[in-house]
């Protein structure tokens, strides 16, 4: 389960490990999200507000 905007209970389920792109610019932001390093989560119910 992850916690979404204003509270909102998403479940979720561990989708594998994500490797960091060239393009990865080292800022956590939206924006940037595809190409940084780490562990990736999908939303099996619902929809999770982007940024």
């Amino acid at each position: 389960m992850a916690v979404g905007d204003r509270g909102e209970v998403l479940p979720v389920y561990y989708a594998g490990e994500q490797q960091a792109t060239e393009e990865d610019n080292g800022r956590q932001t939206a924006q940037n999200f595809n190409h940084q390093a780490g562990q990736r989560y999908d939303v099996t119910e619902g929809a999770a507000e982007p940024n």
